[in-house]
């Protein structure tokens, strides 16, 4: 998905052709038909801050309206849209690096996890001000020395440093 390209195995390159039928069916239909071209498409974002960085896997915007989706190729449903901190921290990135929005919808594409429409939570800008707030905290917190870590299947699944974590 990352480099346009359609990959060799057949089921993957059926699931990968889904994925981007629903970016455009999605994008028109939660930013408008304006918003049919790609603005963002695996760009990292720093917060207004520059104490966090996050990356939208593709992210369609006009007349104040953006959807930012993100696409999860496992085969176990990730927390649903509403409950998703990283969706939430993609809202926030999103407001701080796309100009003029008021409103940004936020989903997961999940393709091998299910076919079903994809929910889709939506961010106001007042709302992401105090999602701001929260992420700091909590970042204050992690930075403690001394921190207390939790390592688990469930926070740790996607981690690129598992396997040299010393909390693991």
């Amino acid at each position: 998905m990352e480099d346009g390209t359609t990959p060799d195995d057949a089921t993957e390159a059926e699931a990968v052709e889904w994925c981007r039928g629903q970016e455009e069916w999605l994008a028109t239909k939660y930013a408008g038909p304006a918003a049919t071209e790609c603005v963002t498409r695996e760009n990292r974002w720093w917060d207004a801050k520059g104490k966090f960085i996050g990356q939208a896997d593709v992210g369609f915007a006009a007349d104040g309206i953006a959807l930012v989706l993100d696409y999860k190729f496992g085969r176990v449903p990730v927390a649903a849209a509403a409950n998703n901190m990283q969706l939430a921290a993609l809202a926030l990135l999103a407001f701080d690096n796309m100009e003029g929005l008021e409103v940004v919808f936020c989903g997961i594409l999940q393709p091998f996890a299910s076919r079903k429409e994809p929910r889709v939570v939506r961010y106001r800008r007042e709302s992401v001000e105090e999602l701001r707030g929260y992420f700091y905290r909590l970042l204050a917190e992690v930075e403690e020395p001394g921190a207390r870590r939790v390592p688990g299947e469930e926070q740790c699944r996607y981690c690129k440093a598992k396997v040299e974590c010393p909390a693991c």
